[in-house]
């Protein structure tokens, strides 16, 4: 399955990080332990399940 979208796309060095709990790019204040968990979480279930995730990402071309 591929899941694509048209937005403004990952820098490559934050590829790496996408996974990482805790990671964001949204605004970092207040609310903080809000952000970031969304990825993680679904990389988790993909593994356990012996999936693959993989990311192709261009700059203002989008991500899938």
């Amino acid at each position: 399955m591929i899941i694509k979208d048209t937005g403004k796309g990952i820098p490559k060095e934050n590829l790496k990080k996408i996974a990482e709990p805790f990671y964001t790019t949204k605004y970092s204040g207040k609310n903080d332990r809000n952000f970031g968990l969304g990825l993680p979480i679904v990389f988790k279930f993909i593994d356990l399940h012996k999936g693959i995730i993989e990311i192709n990402s261009e700059k203002n071309k989008g991500t899938s």
